[in-house]
């Protein structure tokens, strides 16, 4: 959509409901950039929360039905939660959400093609709390991911974008394992 597409009124409806919508979601964020305006949430299944991700179509006037951002992991199955999106320069989504598993992770994944796949969910951060994380990125793709950790004296947590895989059992892994000294 061009600008004076997204700042004319005819084109944003009052009280409007998505079409198809699920039951049980929250947690809702609005991106746009080079690959359009997406919408995302969490759609709360028990033991399986989801992110759902909805373009908006502007020939109907309406966001697509859902993609889900991340699969059936059951690292992610352990309430997920604080979705987040951007878009970067390129278009490429990126998104980040906290996991319970083993005392917290911070996860991470990538669509480059406007939510028609996503990259394997990974780690940016281990054993931390996690609370609203978010994630920028420049068109190259490089970027950070921030958050708040828990408690009135908890410090702004930043990392870059770099995904790992789950590490070993017993093993260390990305974000130093906890908080700063």
């Amino acid at each position: 959509p061009t600008v004076g597409e997204l700042n004319s009124v005819v084109n944003w409806q009052i009280d409007r409901t998505l079409s198809g919508a699920e039951g049980d979601n929250d947690e809702t964020h609005l991106s746009t950039g080079p690959s359009g305006i997406f919408l995302t949430y969490r759609r709360f299944i028990a033991n399986d929360n989801r992110i759902g991700l909805r373009r908006f179509e502007t020939s109907s006037n309406t966001f697509s039905a859902p993609l889900y951002a991340e699969g059936p992991d059951p690292i992610d199955n352990n309430s997920l939660d604080y979705p987040h999106h951007s878009q970067d320069g390129f278009g490429r989504l990126h998104f980040v959400w906290r996991t319970l598993h083993d005392d917290g992770r911070l996860r991470y994944s990538r669509s480059d093609d406007g939510g028609a796949t996503f990259t394997p969910a990974a780690n940016l951060a281990l054993r931390e709390t996690f609370i609203d994380p978010i994630v920028e990125a420049a068109p190259s793709g490089a970027g950070f991911a921030a958050w708040k950790g828990i408690g009135s004296g908890s410090a702004i947590r930043v990392v870059q974008i770099d995904p790992q895989p789950e590490p070993p059992a017993g093993g260390g892994g990305p974000g130093g394992g906890g908080p700063p000294p």
